[in-house]
């Protein structure tokens, strides 16, 4: 990436005017997530669901904030296992000899985690980041259960959240997502503002996903407000097939895995990132949230925007939805030869779809 692009973000979660007066979404931004990388970072929106009491909230939001707290450490660790292997005494990274570098072949070096080139950049192996991400995950569910369990709520109907991440290291952008929250990218064309999803929602209506639930002996129930696993009960009970929780259904089929997609950074292409939760998604349309955003784009432009952006964008959505919603927005700032900052159409144009074109 080129480090004179700068990373801003900002993003929010509010209570709307319909049946629900708890807001069980939350967000995380973390710039430079991974100091030693320039321009990394990690973002996500957890929506949570489950109205079962615990403590000063719903276990829905407590199960959402839990995983919150708990991935974006487990990730870094994994993260760092891989980028950085080795260290030497003085706690810095020590590079494959410029002899074991002649001596590989080229496709040996798609085998190695990471390594240092000749000019000191840092190669990273994109299949050992996927990795990473999906052990996360892993960790992360389990560690929910064990929350669960101490707690006296495992398989109670406690509830669950989605979970959608985003990643950014050098010029690579993963998107892992288990629910039907939604990521999508932001661009301009030559004569309007286009969106391209980054991810799928998990339901019913995905091949894959009714195929697991079957086989599993699962039954889902398909009516005019979207499809639904139906509990022993013959209750419509959950309207998506992969949740961080809802231990109580896996043996219907329901999984915990990550869908993970990357996508190759380039420039003067694409101006936001957005992540948000179904309380957006299913009341907003996303080229409706981009020309909210183009808009306001041309209107703050200055260094510290980002917040008045956000409100604003907060105010256009919410008045459209009667729920609650998590949202998060993230883009590049790119500084030019002039004094100011200008936001350029950057950064994810290249992508690769293999887990999202079976239906």
């Amino acid at each position: 990436m080129n480090q004179n692009c700068k990373v801003s973000a900002a993003g929010f979660s509010i209570i709307g005017d319909g049946r629900y007066s708890y807001n069980q979404d939350t967000y995380d931004i973390r710039l430079n997530f991974i100091p030693e990388i320039p321009g990394s970072f990690y973002a996500g929106v957890f929506d949570g669901h489950g109205g079962l009491n615990f403590t000063e909230q719903k276990s829905g939001g407590a199960i959402s904030n839990f995983v919150k707290k708990t991935l974006p450490p487990i990730l870094e660790h994994e993260l760092r296992s891989i980028l950085f292997p080795t260290k030497n005494p003085s706690g810095t990274v020590e590079d494959l000899s410029k002899h074991e570098q002649k001596n590989q072949s080229k496709d040996d070096s798609k085998d190695q985690q990471s390594y240092h080139e000749d000019n000191g950049e840092l190669f990273i192996n994109s299949r050992y980041v996927e990795r990473a991400i999906q052990n996360a995950f892993q960790q992360t569910t389990q560690e929910t259960k064990n929350f669960l369990k101490e707690a006296g709520l495992l398989n109670r109907g406690a509830g669950g959240t989605t979970a959608v991440v985003a990643l950014l290291l050098q010029d690579e952008l993963y998107i892992a997502s288990v629910g039907d929250s939604i990521a999508f990218m932001c661009f301009y064309t030559e004569s309007q503002i286009s969106t391209i999803p980054l991810n799928r929602k998990h339901n019913w209506c995905w091949a894959d996903e009714s195929a697991r639930i079957q086989q599993k002996g699962g039954n889902f129930h398909q009516q005019q407000s979207g499809s639904y696993l139906i509990d022993e009960n013959g209750q419509n009970c959950l309207n998506m097939s992969r949740s961080m929780a809802d231990f109580e259904y896996e043996s219907q089929g329901l999984i915990h895995t990550p869908d993970i997609t990357r996508h190759t950074v380039t420039k003067w292409r694409d101006f936001a990132l957005l992540l948000a939760s179904d309380g957006v998604s299913d009341i907003v349309s996303t080229k409706d949230c981009a020309n909210i955003l183009g808009d306001l784009y041309g209107h703050y432009v200055e260094a510290g925007d980002d917040e008045i952006i956000k409100q604003e964008l907060a105010l256009k959505v919410s008045l459209n939805w009667p729920d609650e919603s998590g949202f998060r927005v993230i883009r590049n700032r790119i500084p030019i030869i002039s004094q100011r900052s200008v936001f350029f159409s950057n950064i994810f144009s290249s992508y690769n779809w293999s887990p999202l074109h079976q239906r």
